[in-house]
């Protein structure tokens, strides 16, 4: 019991230092599961168990198939922007809208929602953000609104990101497969979360239907800045501009895992964007491979973190430490566990205990191995918070992107919108808990 106690201690002080922004993320999580081994009485070396091995060369590698997803994703990423599919779908989308300022943002909205189901990092959010925030913003959508839209669209897309449920299934132990009723429920829920706020920002600020757009030298349209020469064009570009969904489709209805599903996302759009010199395209492709690598390297970072955390709690020495102490603190029933996640999910902010991939990642494991409810069940709840930190963290580095671009502090952006985000998870918590625990 002092044992968990102490582990308890540890985690407040090093939340506040996160929180604080004393101590990032990449190192709190190394410093986490060091300070939780060596107080469960783990040895430096030695054994079958120790900190050097189990710890920190094992628990650097255990999520090492998620960094290698979160690559590929980033090079397809990148790709999608140097060869103009990103910039034409976003224009298709504002051309589409023609003077109808709600229109506009809904289609710009699902085309978001599309790119971020296999896009993510905060590089993919400022290829799309610097294009479809201004368009938002000549249209008459006042910029700390148009920041919302933006993100809530960003966040739908993340939670049927094959990358990101990947974290998820790796952490718990479960399949893919198992994540998906509660990856469309999550949608579902963040597009009506998205409408609703749409339909009272207009409501509040009337509607209006003059599309300002600036004019290039020819006098055609430049809608938000997008380069008229960066774009595809014909079959081969509506083929190109279709690979976020292919993408999904192989993830959730052939089952392909995510690796091999960004791999072929990857050749597709080689092969409906080449155009010009060989060598100068297949330079692209390696400098988006690279730039793909440099975006992706936080959260890989943050991986490996996470991986030590995991190997550290789960480890038999400080699960026998740690399990009278879970025991008396874990709820043992359904509706105590829906309280007890509903209430406490704003900790899910500043990669809190309610955030997976964060101190999170702790917390889960150690309820988990008390054995009070399957993994799906806790796989699919803890789901349901990691989706509001991708969209109003002050922390995440997308929502400190956005927030720079409509010039404005992160807290007072996210704070605007604290309140409804707690509804909404607690409200998706509730329906996924009632229908994964009828389900098993």
């Amino acid at each position: 019991m002092a044992v968990g106690i102490i582990v308890c201690i540890i985690f407040v002080i090093v939340a506040a230092l996160m929180m604080t922004r004393k101590l990032p993320a990449l190192l709190a999580m190394p410093v986490l599961a060091v300070s939780i081994a060596a107080v469960a009485g783990m040895p430096l070396k030695g054994g079958e168990e120790n900190i050097f091995s189990t710890v920190l060369s094992s628990g650097a590698l255990k999520l090492a198939n998620n960094y290698v997803i979160v690559i590929f994703a980033s090079w397809l990423a990148q790709m999608m922007y140097k060869t103009g599919v990103t910039d034409t779908m976003i224009k298709k989308a504002a051309e589409l809208g023609g003077d109808k300022p709600v229109v506009i943002t809904l289609l710009l909205s699902a085309v978001s929602i599309l790119l971020f189901s296999s896009m993510g990092g905060v590089g993919a959010v400022s290829m799309v953000g610097s294009t479809v925030l201004p368009i938002l913003i000549s249209i008459g959508i006042k910029p700390m609104a148009a920041a919302h839209l933006f993100l809530a669209a960003m966040s739908a897309g993340y939670c049927i990101r094959p990358a990101n449920m990947a974290s998820i299934v790796t952490i718990f132990g479960i399949e893919l497969s198992d994540l998906t009723v509660v990856a469309w429920i999550l949608l579902a829920a963040e597009v009506i979360y998205l409408l609703i706020y749409l339909a009272v920002y207009m409501k509040k600020n009337g509607k209006k239907y003059a599309f300002a757009a600036l004019a290039d030298e020819n006098g055609d349209e430049d809608l938000g800045g997008i380069s008229r020469e960066k774009k595809v064009t014909g079959i081969r570009g509506l083929l190109a501009c279709m690979t976020p969904l292919l993408i999904v489709v192989l993830t959730f209805v052939f089952k392909v895992d995510p690796i091999p599903c960004f791999i072929i996302g990857i050749v597709w759009l080689m092969i409906f964007t080449y155009r010009g010199s060989w060598s100068k395209y297949v330079s692209m492709v390696t400098e988006s491979c690279y730039n793909g690598i440099h975006d992706a390297a936080p959260p890989v970072i943050l991986m490996m973190g996470i991986g030590m955390t995991l190997n550290a709690v789960s480890a038999s020495i400080t699960q026998a430490a740690l399990l009278p102490f879970m025991q008396v603190v874990t709820p043992t029933t359904l509706v105590g566990l829906l309280i007890f996640c509903c209430v406490l999910s704003p900790l899910s902010l500043y990669r809190g205990p309610f955030n997976v991939l964060g101190l999170g990642a702790c917390l889960a494991t150690c309820i988990l191995n008390v054995g009070n409810f399957p993994a799906v069940v806790l796989a699919a709840v803890f789901y349901c918070t990691f989706r509001w930190p991708a969209q109003a963290c002050p922390t995440a580095t997308q929502v400190v992107w956005t927030s720079n671009f409509v010039k404005c502090e992160p807290v007072t952006l996210t704070n605007k919108v604290l309140i409804p985000n707690w509804i909404e998870t607690a409200v998706t918590i509730v329906v996924v808990g009632l229908i994964y625990s009828m389900a098993l």
